[in-house]
C-alpha cells in the first residue's frame, strides 16, 4: 500500500494544531518529533495491528491499517501513543443488501435423481442419481453450466450455502442407501466437491437452512437396520472449519418430504409427511434448542425439495404435489399465505434465492424436468420460465451465493 507522506504531515499538523492547555507535556513533546520524523520513510503494519514492543534509539512513527491510526514511539521507550485515528481516508464499508440466506449472483443444484433415465456412470442401484453440481445465473435468463461433481452420486440431499461455499448433506445413493456425508465445494471457481463431515445420522429426504456461521439439516428418514426410522433431529455443522455435525435440538414432529427455509435469525422448517403436512417449526441460530410450532400452511404441503427461497422479510414454501405456493413472514409467527402458482408442479425441486427473486430448480412435473422457474419476492405473481438445468431430475439441494 502506498504511503501518501503530504497527508500524514497534514494530518500530525492539524494534531500541532489541536493542541490545547489540557494537552500533555509528553504528549506535545512526542508530537514534536512526529513531526520531525514525518518526512522519514514511514513503517506499515499488517490487519492484525502488531506494532514492535522493543526500545529503539530513535523514536519511530508508524500507519496501522487494524485501525487507520498514525502511531508514535518515542526514543529508548517501547510504548506506542496513538496521533490520530483517521489517517486515511477510506470508502465506507457499504452494507451488505443480503444477508446469510440470500445470494447475489448465482444459484446452483447438485445431486438429485431421475429413475427414468438409465443409470449415470457411477451411480449405484437401478435408479439414476446425480452427482452434478449446476450453476446458473440470478441476472440472466441462461442455461445452466455444469460447475463440478459431488463426491458420490446422491438423491434427496439437503443443501446449505456460506459466503464462500455450498453444502450437500445426506442423501441417498441409487439403491436408496441413506449417508450422512457432507459434501463442500467452491463458489469462487469451478471444481469438484469434497467431503467435510458427516451428519449424525445418514437420512434423506430432509430440509436444509443456514446461518451466516452455520449449516443445519433437519427432519428426514432413514434407511437401515435396526429398522427404518422417520427423524425429528436439527444437525447443526460450522462454516468455518470442516467437521462433523452435532444434534442441537429436535422438531416438534418427526417428518420426512419437508423444506427449510432461513432467515438471519432462524431456521424454517415446513410441510412434510406422513403426519402434519401444514406445520411449520421454527428454531433459533443464536441457541441450540428444539423447535417450535409457529404456524400452519394453508393446505397439506407435501413432497418438497429440501430447500426452498427465503426474501428478506418472508419465507416461501415451494414444491409439492400442488403448483401454489405460500409465503409466510419473519417478523412474526404465524400462518403462511397462498400467494401465487408455479407454471406446474414440481414436487422435489431445489430452491435458491437472490434478494430479489426466488428460483425453483428440477423436480417432477409429473415428468423430471430441467426447468428452472422464477418468481418475485416483490409482487405475488406466478413463476416464469426462465432457463434450464443439464440435467432433469429431482430431489437436489439448492445453494446461493
Amino acid at each position: 500500500m502506498a504511503i501518501n507522506i503530504k497527508n500524514l504531515q497534514e494530518r500530525i499538523q492539524k494534531k500541532i494544531f489541536s493542541v490545547s492547555p489540557s494537552t500533555p507535556t509528553a504528549d506535545l513533546g512526542d508530537i514534536v518529533e512526529a513531526a520531525t520524523l514525518a518526512t522519514g520513510s514511514l513503517r506499515q503494519y499488517d490487519s492484525a495491528g502488531l506494532l514492535p514492543s522493543v526500545a529503539s534509539t530513535q523514536a519511530q512513527i508508524a500507519y496501522t491499517k487494524k485501525d487507520n491510526a498514525i502511531k508514535h514511539k518515542s526514543a529508548n521507550t517501547t510504548t506506542w501513543k496513538t496521533l490520530t485515528t483517521d489517517a486515511y481516508a477510506h470508502p465506507a464499508t457499504p452494507t451488505p443488501t443480503s444477508q446469510g440466506y440470500q445470494g447475489d449472483t448465482y444459484g446452483f443444484m447438485s445431486g438429485g435423481v431421475n429413475p427414468g433415465d438409465a443409470p449415470n456412470p457411477g451411480s449405484t442401484g437401478p435408479q439414476s442419481a446425480f452427482n452434478i453440481i449446476n450453476r446458473y445465473a440470478f441476472a440472466s435468463a441462461t442455461n445452466a453450466t455444469d460447475y463440478g461433481d459431488l463426491t458420490a452420486h446422491r438423491q434427496y440431499v439437503s443443501g446449505a450455502s456460506s459466503s464462500t461455499h455450498g453444502y450437500s448433506a445426506g442423501g441417498a445413493d441409487g439403491s436408496q442407501n441413506t449417508v450422512n456425508v457432507i459434501d463442500k465445494f467452491a463458489f469462487s471457481a469451478a471444481g469438484n466437491a469434497t467431503d467435510v463431515g458427516d451428519l449424525t445420522s445418514a437420512r434423506y429426504q430432509h430440509s436444509g437452512t443456514q446461518s451466516p456461521t452455520y449449516g443445519y439439516a433437519a427432519g428426514g428418514y432413514f434407511i437401515g437396520s435396526p429398522t427404518n426410522t422417520l427423524k425429528n433431529v436439527i444437525d447443526k455443522w460450522a462454516f468455518g472449519s470442516d467437521g462433523n455435525a452435532s444434534d442441537v435440538g429436535d422438531l416438534t414432529l418427526a417428518r420426512q418430504y419437508l423444506t427449510g427455509t432461513s432467515s438471519n435469525d432462524h431456521g424454517h422448517a415446513a410441510g412434510g409427511t406422513p403426519t402434519s403436512g401444514k406445520r411449520i417449526d421454527k428454531y433459533a441460530f443464536a441457541s441450540d434448542g428444539n423447535a417450535t410450532d409457529v404456524g400452519d400452511t394453508v393446505v397439506e404441503m407435501e413432497y418438497l425439495g429440501a430447500n426452498s427461497p427465503s426474501s428478506p422479510t418472508h419465507g416461501y414454501i415451494v414444491s409439492g404435489h400442488i403448483n401454489t405456493f405460500e409465503k409466510f413472514p419473519f417478523a412474526s409467527d404465524g400462518n403462511s399465505s397462498d400467494v401465487a402458482d408455479l407454471l406446474q408442479r414440481t414436487i422435489y425441486s431445489a430452491g435458491a434465492n437472490s434478494e430479489a427473486f426466488g428460483f425453483v430448480a428440477g423436480g417432477r412435473a409429473p415428468t423430471y424436468t430441467n426447468q428452472i422457474q422464477k418468481f418475485s419476492h416483490t409482487a405475488d405473481e406466478n413463476s416464469t420460465d426462465v432457463a434450464d438445468l443439464t440435467y432433469s431430475a429431482e430431489g437436489g439441494a439448492g445453494q446461493q451465493v
